[in-house]
């Protein structure tokens, strides 16, 4: 008997820049769903079964030429993190287009259809009483293999505006300085937004998606900000401009670390990852994380008019709009 493929939505190249010691092996794990820390090896985690294939197409070959590149990309730039190479168009452009990729083939993604029609399945019937032929009507749109074709299909797509929304933005190298790592998840580029939505090209949205324990890469909106959490209003000139340079910010403050790793933690499907055991505080998952795991749970993470009967690419594309 052939043994099933396990297939990464989490590059494990891009996993072993956070493993435990630079063995390039293991790393630490916080289970949120279970709320326990454990040590795991790469091979095990952020992975499923034939993730990236269906019985009509396989995407992994693709990928893994995808992160081929990448590996090399990331690598060399944090052996050498010099903020202003992030100013090289071809540089950003081939950074840009990875983050892409990996923003939209996760778990946390192939699922966000699947949570949207049990929410509003269990929306319909707290109003009323199903009919078996309602129930039935859910119970198609709930079929993984469809969802998981159109998952695929919309990884390969061309997603041209998608790579434009993260391209044109002002990036900031964080250079993290404090006594905390940088930490990382099975979905490890994660959107904020202060004043509004998600989407890609919403104002105010913000992108952070760590490199490693000690850096990150943060994509503002380039009208808003000037850096960092430094808020300011651009003309559309001046805002074109701003997309040109890049920025550092040198992260002294713990609790700036502690926000950027809250966002890992509430947009995780599963588990959260760190070079270092920081989960637990005297055998206990540490309190503050508890607090944002529960306030993500209490919050829903698929609106439910988002939910749309057709199983094509906008059922995933909406959420980047």
């Amino acid at each position: 008997m052939s043994q099933a493929k396990k297939q990464h939505y989490v590059p494990k190249f891009y996993l072993k820049n956070f493993s435990i010691n630079s063995n390039r092996k293991t790393i630490q794990c916080l289970d949120k769903v279970n709320l326990r820390s454990h040590i795991s090896n790469f091979k095990v985690i952020a992975q499923e079964e034939k993730f990236n294939e269906s019985d009509s197409q396989d995407i992994e070959d693709n990928l893994s030429k995808i992160e081929n590149d990448a590996s090399k990309l990331i690598n060399n730039f944090l052996d050498n993190p010099k903020y202003k190479r992030l100013n090289s168009e071809p540089f950003k452009l081939k950074l840009a287009y990875f983050i892409l990729i990996q923003l939209i083939r996760t778990k946390e993604v192939r699922n966000r259809p699947i949570d949207g029609i049990n929410s509003l399945k269990s929306y319909m019937s707290n109003k009323h009483d199903l009919k078996d032929s309602e129930i039935k009507k859910f119970n198609q749109l709930l079929n993984k293999d469809e969802i998981k074709e159109a998952h695929l299909d919309f990884i390969q797509d061309d997603n041209l505006d998608l790579l434009e929304g993260i391209f044109c933005k002002k990036w900031i190298l964080l250079k993290n300085q404090t006594s905390m790592n940088f930490w990382t998840s099975d979905n490890p580029v994660v959107k904020y937004n202060p004043y509004g939505n998600l989407g890609l090209i919403i104002e105010g949205i913000q992108l952070f998606f760590p490199l490693s324990p000690k850096f990150s890469l943060c994509i503002l909106d380039p009208f808003c900000y000037s850096n960092f959490k430094e808020y300011k209003e651009f003309d559309i000139l001046d805002g074109f401009n701003n997309i040109k340079k890049a920025g550092l910010s040198k992260i002294t403050d713990i609790n700036d670390v502690k926000f950027v790793n809250s966002l890992q933690i509430k947009y995780s499907t599963e588990y959260v990852f760190s070079c270092e055991n920081e989960f637990e505080e005297n055998g206990k998952i540490k309190q503050w994380i508890c607090d944002v795991i529960e306030e993500s749970s209490n919050e829903s993470k698929v609106k439910t008019e988002e939910v749309k009967t057709n199983l094509d690419g906008k059922l995933f594309r909406q959420h980047y709009s």
